[in-house]
């Protein structure tokens, strides 16, 4: 069960002065199991719960770990709460609908991702690549190279941190069938060294090591001079 409260890094709710009702907040501070055999007990005591999840009022990590607690039930109840975040207007609730979908629902899953993948959020965003690369479906490799292009994961011209990740997860979803390796593909990859972020340049060479079966240097060989060698390569052919 995942229990990592998440990095508020963007602009967030002010904690409420209202707070929540002292039983449930008391609830919150109990252990996981704990909060989950109370829901379990009744339908209002999940309908508590979920207003406390849902309802801007209260702190986002009161809010936070209210929705984990139903997530966790695997029920009506713990689907209607991921739904429902999913949508969201809260950017740390949409990121935690990712979270509780890939550890829950790790089919239903790809369909929430590939639709958060172009989230204003730049956190939900790369919950949304981790989601899909952790559920390992293909089908997503041509959203994954469209998002890794896409305007919205660059400012001012630079790339933003979720293209490591979207590099990282195409480098193994490409590189799962060798048994009829294209041009184009290569191609892809010989493109991504073009990039100045070593990440992603790492990434499209441990590709095109196992696309093209062909290494230039050792496992210390700096990057920049395996980029070099590999752009040389393809200049070559």
């Amino acid at each position: 069960m995942f229990c990592l409260l998440p990095v508020f890094s963007q602009a967030l709710p002010s904690k409420s002065s209202l707070g929540v009702a002292s039983g449930l907040k008391g609830l919150l501070q109990k252990s996981a199991t704990e909060r989950q055999a109370w829901l379990q007990e009744s339908k209002v005591n999940q309908d508590l719960m979920f207003k406390l999840a849902f309802e801007e009022k209260y702190h986002l990590q009161d809010r936070w770990l209210a929705f984990q607690s139903l997530a966790s039930l695997k029920n009506e109840m713990a689907v209607k709460s991921v739904l429902k975040a999913a949508k969201s207007d809260d950017w740390f609730m949409r990121d935690a609908a990712l979270k509780a979908s890939r550890e829950y629902y790790p089919k239903a899953s790809v369909k929430m991702a590939k639709k958060l993948l172009n989230d204003p959020s730049l956190i939900v965003r790369t919950s949304a690549v981790k989601s899909l690369h952790r559920a390992g479906d293909l089908k997503v490799v041509k959203h994954l190279w469209k998002a890794m292009y896409d305007e919205i994961n660059y400012r001012k011209g630079k790339g933003l941190w979720v293209r490591k990740y979207i590099a990282r997860a195409l480098a193994d979803f490409e590189t799962r069938d060798l048994s009829n390796v294209s041009e184009k593909k290569i191609a892809s990859f010989i493109k991504l060294l073009e990039e100045s972020n070593q990440d992603i340049q790492l990434a499209a060479i441990v590709a095109l090591q196992k696309l093209t079966k062909k290494t230039f240097g050792e496992k210390q060989t700096p990057i920049e001079l395996k980029r070099e060698r590999w752009l040389q390569w393809w200049a070559n052919q």
